[in-house]
């Protein structure tokens, strides 16, 4: 669905100038659908995205934010102590706005019979302990599970400490620098397993999202039910399971924030526009549109 012209109300006080920004990988369904938008309806309010010398990710990106080399950031996790301090210690305070929901979903090949999995189970996939199938329910196939490199995203670092509670990866794992290149060779393997942003992973046509729980009794899909058969798309696609990530009923549930300093105030109020935009009815529209869980209650002024 294209997206039109006109699509925020909230123009009051949209600074005008350029300013620069920086963020994780997470957030390009963000800069792809909600960013041009507000590139196209506030052309005086300049963003341009600052690729990073560095991994892009949410740490990066803060420590972009901190140094001044960005007006605001994109993150997938809130600020730890040692960023709070070294932007305290350069004479500003950070704030950070939540502005939507974003989790780890899972994922094999449409042909496998596994419908939801144990973060145990996921842990014995991932620590090569177990190899094949049969062992799950599911038929007498070797597993094989996929993962991008870990200097690649942060959503491995998540999943290693939750899911693996930092034990080694077993031998058997095969590594992508790329989602998009994982994504692909999980469609062509049928005993594959794949974990990643739900954000990028619950539309894709070419693989099937499974529910993951703490326990087998409580197994929740990251996806919208019932799940789209893969036949049906892309005319129909797998939706975000939104109600799950907003009430964090869902295991591996994450927020999104901006990410900007109180000082100089050209950049704060960019920061806070930025933000502003994101949490209006029409940007929460749009963060929807570009597949991740909207914040249902927001309280920023």
């Amino acid at each position: 669905m294209p997206i039109p012209l006109t699509t925020f109300d909230q123009a009051d006080q949209v600074p005008s100038g350029q300013y620069y920004y920086s963020g994780s990988a997470v957030w390009s369904p963000i800069r792809l659908v909600v960013d041009s938008a507000i590139k196209s309806d506030f052309r005086e309010f300049q963003l341009t995205y600052r690729q990073p010398l560095a991994t892009i990710n949410s740490a990066t990106a803060i420590q972009m934010l901190i140094s001044g080399e960005v007006a605001f950031a994109q993150s997938i996790r809130s600020l730890n102590e040692v960023e709070i301090q070294n932007s305290q210690q350069r004479g500003s305070e950070l704030q950070q706005i939540p502005i939507a929901y974003d989790g780890i979903a899972v994922s094999v090949h449409p042909s496998l019979s596994i419908s939801g999995l144990t973060f145990t189970q996921l842990a014995q996939i991932y620590c090569g302990r177990v190899t094949n199938w049969k062992d799950f329910g599911g038929p007498d196939l070797e597993i094989q599970p996929i993962s991008i490199e870990r200097d690649s995203g942060e959503m491995v670092d998540r999943f290693a400490s939750q899911i693996l509670k930092f034990r080694p990866f077993g031998q058997n794992l095969a590594f992508f620098s790329n989602a998009t290149d994982a994504i692909g060779y999980l469609a062509e393997t049928p005993g594959g397993i794949l974990f990643g942003s739900a954000a990028t992973m619950v539309p894709q046509c070419s693989i099937k999202p499974i529910s993951i729980g703490r326990e087998s009794e409580k197994l929740i899909p990251p996806y919208q039910e019932p799940l789209i058969e893969p036949s049906r798309c892309p005319e129909q696609r797998n939706q975000i399971n939104a109600q799950a990530f907003q009430s964090q009923q869902y295991p591996l549930t994450q927020q999104l924030y901006v990410l900007f300093k109180s000082y100089p105030h050209n950049e704060y109020q960019a920061g806070q526009t930025y933000t502003k935009l994101l949490l209006s009815d029409q940007g929460q529209k749009l963060v929807t549109r570009a597949g991740f869980a909207p914040i249902k209650h927001t309280h920023f002024r």
